[in-house]
Order: C-alpha cells, then structure tokens, then sequence
C-alpha cells in the first residue's frame, strides 16, 4: 500500500511539474534549475539584430564554453572566451535578491571580418545587410533594395565570367581618429582601417582596405558603394544585352 501512495504521489507531483512548466511557461523551468543547481547560470545570447533568447547553463569542470555572437553570464565562476571573442566592459545583473557581476564578450575584429569576407565570397547579402554600419544602412534606404541591387550586380559578373577572389585579412590594421567616408561624405571618429588581400590567383592578387566601427559593443563595416554606380552598371549590363538580343 506504502509503495503504491509513493508511485501515486510521485506521479501526481511529476504531472503538477509538467502542468505548471507549460502554464506558467520558461522562467518557472529555470527558476526549478536555479533552485537545484546552485552552481549553474543564467546565460542571454544576443544576435546582430539584437533578439534575447535566455538560458541555463551548467558548467562542465567549471568552464562555460560560449560559442555565439554575445553572452552574459551571472554567477561568479570561471569563464573561458572562445577563440575569436573577447570580453568587454563588466556590467551587472539582477538575479533574485542577490545582485551577481556579469561578463560581457563580443566577437573580435578580426573575427567579424571573416565573418564580412564570408558573406561576400558567398554573395550572402543578408548577412552583408546585418553586419553594415547603421549609416549605410539609412543611405541604402531598405534592406529589401540593397539585396535586390546586389544580387543584380553579383548575377552580372557571374554571367560575365568574373570569380570572386579569396579573401584574407592582412597584418597592418590601424585606428584612425578621423576618418571621411568616400561615398556619403560624412565624417567619423575611432574607425579601424583593415586591409583584406584579395587573392585571383597564386600569381595575381590586390589590397582592399575596409573600414569598420564598434556600434553598441559590435564592429560594423562601411560599404564605400555607392548606389547610383551600382544601379548604372544594372542599366548599362541591359541595355547592352538588348542591344545585343536585337
């Protein structure tokens, strides 16, 4: 009778669980995790559009291996930075009663150039989009316009034969405290001039150098492209084959 109160019981206490972690939803699951892992964290990750998604976390032999764009962790414990991050300015968070220090990390220059270098080799102009200086983004008007424009621009130079280089960061990164940009004219503080080697070929290759700004914690690139040039070479590639068809 004992054995089959405690399997009732435990059953009813397993289903009040379920029922109230589907009802009252997330933060009721991670306050259960709170509770009965003293040691774990709370973790928000923070994409380039600045989406929330919050976590638990426990540690594996005390290190929290963060892998993406941006993390805050709560409790004091050891934090190892991924390659390609690194930690910014401590800020703080509330938990419970008990207000705990946080760590900030963010990806490295470097690494976002890569991730720039990529999206370009690949023609991903979402993600070209999202990684931009918010004033190219105002100058290119809608995301919509400047994805249309170059996927125009990149099906040309496919159809005309052009390969798109490999793309490498080269060694002499400098910050400059004023810079102007050769398109809108406007003029910037504490922007980083990267050189990326553009490589054709083993024997043929060129210095590109970009531009980029830490906006909220994250580097963000300036395109240097101007809109009416790309729109003209749209026009010109049609009328050329019209020209041609007829």
């Amino acid at each position: 009778i004992v054995a089959i109160y405690f399997i009732f019981f435990g059953v009813m206490g397993l289903t009040f669980l379920v029922l109230v972690g589907v009802i009252a939803g997330k933060d009721i699951y991670l306050a259960f995790r709170r509770w009965f892992s003293k040691k774990g964290c709370e973790v928000y990750l923070v994409n380039l559009t600045r989406t929330v998604s919050h976590y638990f976390m426990t540690p594996k032999e005390g290190v929290f291996r963060i892998e993406d764009i941006k993390k805050y962790q709560s409790n004091v414990l050891k934090i190892k930075t991924p390659t390609g991050y690194e930690e910014v300015v401590p800020i703080s968070l509330a938990s419970g009663k008990n207000d705990v220090q946080s760590i900030e990390i963010v990806p490295t220059l470097e690494t976002m150039v890569s991730r720039f270098n990529d999206a370009l080799r690949n023609t991903q102009h979402d993600y070209l989009w999202n990684y931009m200086h918010l004033d190219d983004q105002e100058y290119w008007e809608s995301k919509e316009k400047y994805v249309t424009t170059f996927k125009k621009v990149s099906d040309i130079r496919k159809e005309l034969g052009f390969t798109i280089p490999k793309l490498e960061i080269g060694k002499n990164i400098r910050k400059l405290d004023t810079w102007k940009h050769k398109v809108t004219g406007k003029e910037y503080a504490d922007v980083v001039e990267v050189p990326v080697e553009a490589k054709i070929n083993e024997n043929e290759s060129e210095i590109n150098l970009l531009y980029y700004q830490k906006i909220d914690g994250i580097w963000k690139y300036f395109t240097q492209t101007n809109k009416k040039e790309s729109q003209e070479e749209i026009d010109n590639y049609e009328e050329l084959k019209n020209l041609f068809s007829n």
